[in-house]
């Protein structure tokens, strides 16, 4: 919510950036104006990887660099992960496009194939909280500190760009762009804070294979959930300070 990003600005928490990104998105969405007709929008965003009604990427930054079949989430179907094997695509994008032309009726009808499907000998699936289900989720604000896990991707793809642009004006003998880039728009700063994001990478790359392995498992649901439940706790932890650090380079 915007009164919130506001609150967090002025006690520190958020950085100008995340203020300017929540007003736009907040404004966007109460004019309620999207040229895009509903029906090409769920493709189109497939296409640009962008949920225009959550504001987030949809194959979240965690999985950049994984092939498109092998996406999976926690609630990802298995009627999206059966369509994507068959297609070589995305099964989140599959699930963005069920979403986006049948609605709430047809997830519930997905989670119910999901249900019959998994009961003939495929990974079990672990329980569903009440804010993680179709139309009620609306209504819940997200998991208290996971926007510390969101902030330090965004913060990761940062620091990767400005790592290629300082490479690629080294590499053209740009020396005037780079010395700018360096001292005026944020360079010096970025490589500053590149081995805290390395290291940083390297236990979350842990999470997010030991997340894997959890959900291929043939673990009981209730426990699936703790134990996915407790690695996100477990980032969340290691992110805490990321939104002190952007306030340092932004």
């Amino acid at each position: 919510m915007f009164p919130e990003r506001i609150l967090e600005y002025f006690f520190g928490t958020d950085t100008g950036r995340d203020l300017k990104q929540s007003a736009i998105r907040n404004i966007t969405s109460t004019l309620a104006f999207n040229p895009i007709p509903q029906a090409i929008l769920p493709l189109v965003e497939n296409n640009v990887n962008y949920s225009f009604f959550t504001g987030r990427p949809i194959v979240g930054r965690g999985m950049e660099g994984i092939l498109p079949p092998y996406q999976v989430t926690p609630s990802t179907s298995l009627l999206a992960q059966e369509v994507a094997g068959a297609t070589n695509t995305s099964p989140i994008m599959v699930d963005n496009l069920i979403r986006g032309y049948t609605g709430t009726l047809g997830t519930y009808f997905v989670m119910a194939l999901d249900a019959i499907m998994r009961g003939e000998g495929d990974p079990t699936k672990a329980t569903m909280k009440a804010e993680q289900m179709p139309v009620i989720k609306r209504f819940f604000a997200s998991p208290e500190g996971t926007g510390t896990v969101t902030a330090y991707y965004d913060l990761k793809q940062r620091v990767n760009q400005a790592t290629t642009t300082i490479n690629f004006l080294e590499r053209t003998g740009n020396y005037d762009d780079l010395r700018e880039f360096l001292t005026e728009k944020g360079g010096a700063r970025m490589l500053a804070i590149k081995p805290y994001i390395l290291a940083l990478e390297k236990d979350m790359k842990d999470f997010r294979e030991l997340r894997g392995t959890i959900l291929r498992s043939s673990m009981d649901p209730d426990r699936k959930r703790d134990s996915l439940d407790a690695i996100r706790k477990a980032e969340i932890a290691l992110t805490k300070r990321i939104q002190y650090i952007k306030k340092q380079v932004d």
